[in-house]
């Protein structure tokens, strides 16, 4: 990212052009000096035990060569790291890092020009990664001279040699960065954010191997990717929209900028915001498709990040440090918008009352001076993600932020089972969806109507008599179901599946039967009907019974393999039965606080998480007897919120009265790792 960043301006006016080499080096690894490498290491202040180790290590190689499948000559070896070597990445770094210190150095040369940066910025003339290194320079020949008899040193030092042929340089009059032939070609590297017809491209070559292919022809596409691609209990099929993975990466991007002081995150400050903050900066035409991806996420994922306060180093109008979001924009009559820092409020490690009346915000001085400081001199403040309880950052709820969601149904999470596999599931999924290959549904291509033919009374083929109606369909099920106490009347497949899914199970392997036994059974329906059609196998019961009872053998056997299982299904069902549900009891009894000490007991919960949320609580003494209860509704938040909420309220409430000894119990185990520290809270 940082590298197609710094190209994004490459045209800009200096004396002279600038220009972007990057650089290939010749069988990298092989090629590595051996006394180069410990030199580099003494230089780097490494201990002469360590590095004897490291030279032991490297240099006992020894190579034969086979001609025509004999071994000739054993011979020791004089340079070259051992790829798969879990040392030898390190090692080959450490060589890198000494160019990396020549290219530096380069910069207090007069004669050396470096490639146009932001003034104020970090100036930076090369990127490097493991092998692949990138200079950045201005295009004048005392410059690129400089440069040339650097690489040529380090050539000499170091045994290294670059390919040239394979090595490539671009100007601004040059081939379009897009079209260079390279290894890493500079507009993808890090390229988070591709073209949208690139996704489509993608986007289609999986489509089409998803469906596959008949004889070089693509296969008809029952469902489009947007309606496959939600999660099990929204309707889809567990993958992820592209658009969607891009998006959850520019959101990082943003957090990233925003929380860490890398080498990018300076240089894009340096580049964009050296006159105004980054919330309030907007993007302009010809700046760099990254910061515009940027810019235009960066209202969604603000009021998911705050801030803990610890010395307050952080900005005190443009972080949310309080929850209210930034006070630069909570009120449009503040003028006086400057870069102060939280801790100018702040007289050994308490609120300034007298400055905050002064330049905050009036009506959110109540809260301010309510705001809890965890004071730690020296201690820079900490950004918190407030989509995970932990407070930390990660993609899976970025992505969970950005995405488009569905309603969630139980029969939805039921067709998938871990130990079921995808294809049969799948088959389930699209009989659901009426999108399977049934005479009735091949009509409306123009083909002439067929009845069915797995049943000896030939009817309709359609979904429902395949795999409900049918005369084939209703022995199965009813010799299946009878046995596990399902019984049944219905007409169509979403009922038959309801009525297994939602009986009541006796202990976790009837749970599995029941969930997965009719995904199994509809499987080998549709098996016997595509055998009966396509290959001219006549239907036969028996052979299906048999095909299902090894299935779900096959199944019950792999989830509870420590139980001898019958190959038969009725004899399975008997040891089903005799199974016991594994019920492991624990007391639960509130328990009388000690006396003088007064016990607060608090619970919170929202109606949709996030939704409506409500508080409650109830405060006894010694005795039991009751002190103070409450019930609260609050506004919109999530569980976690109201969770908090709750006992905040009950303490608060305590001390006012003057109670000051308060015993806490909450039943979120979330709550007590934050209160303990355990994990880091928003």
């Amino acid at each position: 990212m940082l590298a197609q960043e710094i190209t994004h301006y490459i045209k800009k006016p200096q004396e002279g052009d600038n220009v972007v080499i990057k650089l290939d080096m010749a069988k990298a690894y092989d090629r590595v000096s051996w006394a180069f490498t410990c030199i580099a290491m003494r230089t780097m202040g490494f201990g002469e035990v360590f590095i004897d180790l490291v030279w032991r290590i490297m240099s006992n190689n020894w190579y034969s060569v086979i001609v025509n499948g004999s071994r000739h000559g054993f011979f020791h070896s004089t340079r070259g790291l051992k790829q798969g070597d879990p040392l030898s990445p390190v090692l080959f770094i450490l060589g890198v890092e000494v160019l990396s210190r020549m290219l530096n150095l380069l910069h207090q040369d007069q004669n050396y020009k470096g490639f146009h940066m932001q003034i104020g910025g970090p100036q930076i003339n090369h990127l490097c990664f493991a092998d692949d290194v990138i200079i950045f320079t201005a295009a004048t020949r005392s410059s690129l001279q400089l440069i040339m008899k650097t690489l040529s040193t380090y050539e000499v030092v170091s045994d290294q040699s670059i390919n040239k042929e394979n090595s490539h340089f671009m100007v601004p009059t040059n081939t379009p960065m897009e079209t260079i032939d390279m290894s890493i070609p500079i507009h993808t590297m890090a390229s988070i954010s591709p073209p949208k017809t690139t996704l489509n491209y993608i986007k289609r070559v999986t489509t089409d191997f998803f469906w596959g292919w008949d004889k070089e022809k693509k296969k008809y596409h029952w469902a489009s990717w947007e309606t496959l691609s939600y999660p099990y209990e929204e309707g889809g099929i567990g993958v992820r929209k592209l658009e969607d993975i891009c998006k959850a990466l520019q959101i990082k991007q943003w957090w990233n900028f925003r929380t860490k002081n890398s080498l990018w995150s300076q240089f894009f400050r340096a580049k964009y915001c050296q006159r105004s903050n980054p919330i309030a900066k907007k993007w302009d035409t010809g700046q760099s498709l990254v910061w515009k991806y940027m810019m235009k996420n960066k209202t969604i994922i603000e009021p998911h990040i705050t801030w803990r306060v610890h010395f307050g180093n952080i900005l005190f109008w443009w972080d949310d440090w309080l929850g209210e979001g930034q006070f630069a924009q909570h009120d449009d009559t503040i003028n006086n918008l400057n870069n102060i820092i939280v801790s100018y409020f702040l007289q050994n490690g308490h609120w300034n009352e007298t400055l905050l009346r002064q330049e905050a915000p009036l009506h959110l001085i109540p809260k301010i001076l309510n705001y809890k400081i965890h004071y730690q001199p020296g201690m820079l403040d900490e950004a918190v993600w407030k989509p995970t309880g932990s407070g930390d950052f990660s993609c899976a709820t970025a992505w969970q932020i950005c995405r488009q969601k569905k309603d969630s149904n139980n029969i939805n999470s039921y067709i998938w089972h871990k130990h079921v596999p995808f294809k049969i599931s799948f088959l389930v999924w699209r009989a659901l969806r009426y999108k399977l290959p049934t005479n009735e549904k091949i009509t409306t291509f123009g083909s002439s109507p067929v009845n069915c033919s797995c049943c000896r009374r030939p009817g309709k083929d359609d979904i429902n008599h395949i795999f409900v109606n049918g005369d084939f369909a209703k022995y199965i099920w009813e010799w299946f179901s009878a046995p596990c106490g399902v019984y049944h009347k219905q007409t169509y497949i979403k009922d038959i599946l309801y009525s297994w899914w939602g009986m009541e199970n006796k202990n976790d392997v009837h749970k599995l039967i029941l969930q997965a036994a009719p995904i199994i059974v509809c499987w080998n329906l549709w098996k016997n009907r595509c055998a009966a059609k396509y290959w001219s196998k006549q239907s036969s019961i028996t052979r299906v019974k048999f095909l299902i009872t090894k299935d779900i053998y096959l199944l019950i056997n792999t989830a509870y393999s420590y139980i001898q299982w019958p190959t038969t299904w009725h004899e399975m069902i008997k040891i089903i039965e005799l199974c016991k549900q594994d019920i492991r009891i624990w007391q639960i009894s509130w328990e009388k606080p000690p006396q003088n000490i007064l016990k607060l007991n608090t619970d919170g919960s929202a109606l949709i998480n996030p939704g409506k949320i409500g508080e409650g609580g109830i405060l006894r003494d010694h005795k039991g007897e009751l002190v103070y209860a409450f019930s609260i509704l609050f506004g919109n938040g999530s569980n976690n919120q109201a969770e908090t909420l709750a006992p905040s309220h009950g303490i608060e409430w305590c001390l006012q009265h003057g109670y000051k000894k308060i015993l806490l119990e909450v039943d979120s185990e979330l709550l007590v790792k934050w209160l303990q520290l355990t994990a880091k809270p928003p």
